[in-house]
């Protein structure tokens, strides 16, 4: 026969106590138990630990559990604060979904060396072509024919051309040396 006295341990968290006397077909039961399922409860006394565990709850519940709750037994955590994981919420966690503020500072710096470089070749450019186009300048003018005061033979400027035999070979008309 049950005792009057039921002592369940149990390791969960919750709210309510709710008690199940029921009677399945096609199983044996002991034959104490009555054919019909009921229940005669007096009353029913819940004690639990407030954020500890073990025997009169004297261990305080490891400090990485979330909401400081553990099992009253094992004082293993029910879950784990973020950022932690294992039964006691001891080994830090690797996020991934955390974004790297690394990579931002690569980015920054990378269009900062860009921008830099770009602007570094334009000047070297500029400055090699303000050099050469000085350079032909310079040299265009000392080359250029300088205005003389001597007036010459407007007749004896230009050359006149022959007038060609229409009869002569293209071959006769250009002499070729070898």
């Amino acid at each position: 026969m049950m005792s009057e006295d039921q002592h369940i341990n149990c390791t969960l968290l919750g709210r309510y106590v709710i008690c199940y006397n029921e009677r399945s077909h096609g199983v044996v039961y002991p034959s104490f138990y009555s054919k019909y399922a009921f229940n005669g409860l007096c009353e029913v006394e819940v004690y639990g630990c407030n954020g500890a565990f073990g025997e009169d709850c004297i261990y305080s519940c490891p400090t990485n559990c979330e909401d400081g709750k553990c099992d009253t037994i094992t004082g293993h955590c029910i879950s784990c604060a973020s950022g932690y994981k294992g039964h006691r919420c001891n080994k830090v966690e690797a996020t991934s979904t955390q974004p790297c503020s690394c990579t931002e500072g690569y980015t920054i710096v990378i269009v900062l060396v860009s921008l830099l470089i770009v602007v570094t070749g334009s000047m070297i450019n500029f400055v090699i072509w303000k050099r050469n186009a000085t350079k032909l300048s310079r040299m265009s003018r000392e080359n250029m024919p300088q205005p003389t005061n001597k007036t010459e033979d407007k007749d004896h400027q230009y050359t006149e051309l022959e007038e060609v035999d229409e009869s002569k070979t293209y071959e006769e008309i250009h002499k070729y040396s070898n």
